[in-house]
């Protein structure tokens, strides 16, 4: 299939995909709390930005 909207969304990469998965998967903390799972939350954010 050859997919022509890419104006309205964009399939994701499958590298990203399986990345965003893991993230969503072990990462789920508040990143404003301050035990360590919310601490790596942060990390991860900032370095994403």
């Amino acid at each position: 299939m050859i997919y022509l909207d890419n104006a309205a969304t964009t399939p994701l990469h499958p590298e990203i995909l399986a990345s965003y998965q893991e993230l969503l998967s072990n990462s789920f903390a508040n990143s404003e709390s301050i035990y360590d799972l919310g601490f790596n939350v942060k990390k991860q954010l900032e370095k994403s930005r």
